[in-house]
This record gives structure tokens, sequence and C-alpha cells, in this order.
């Protein structure tokens, strides 16, 4: 199967990349792996509440993602993760 590039792929693409600049920039600035710096933007949404309610399934995805990259945004977001995480019926 063969995927076609269209104008909206295209920009929604590139709105991916601009949003996530800021982050890997700031990541490289930091002596972040390439890999890790988008957690950064990642670790920015987590603060901004923008994960509450989250199921444990994705706390724990997160975490995960998190709990090696010594950045303090993301340290903080892994405090906040614990501090939120939804408990068990």
């Amino acid at each position: 199967m063969r995927l076609m590039k269209t104008a909206a792929t295209q920009t929604t693409f590139a709105a991916m990349q601009d949003s996530t600049r800021p982050a890997m920039l700031e990541g490289q600035a930091a002596g972040l792996a390439p890999d890790c710096a988008p957690w950064l933007h990642v670790a920015k949404q987590i603060l901004a509440g923008e994960f509450v309610g989250a199921d444990s399934s994705t706390v724990a995805s997160l975490t995960i993602g998190l709990r090696s990259i010594t950045h303090p945004l993301c340290q903080q977001a892994l405090c906040w993760l614990k501090s939120h995480a939804p408990t068990s019926r």
C-alpha cells in the first residue's frame, strides 16, 4: 500500500514539527539525546494539566518515557504524575 502525500497531511506534519521545535532546541541546549528532547514538550503538557484524569495505562506509559530523563521539567512532570495517579478500585 502506498501512502499519498496530501496538502492536509503535509500541513499537519509541519504544524507538529513547529510545535515541538522549541522543545527540541531546549533539549539540545540541555545536552539531551535527540530521542529524549521531545519528552520536554510532553512534560510541559503534563505540568499544564493536560493529562488530568488520565487512566493508569497512560500514566504508566508517560512514567516510562520520562523516568530516565534528568531534565528538571521531566522530573517535575514525574512528580506530578505520581501525585495525581489514578487509584485502583
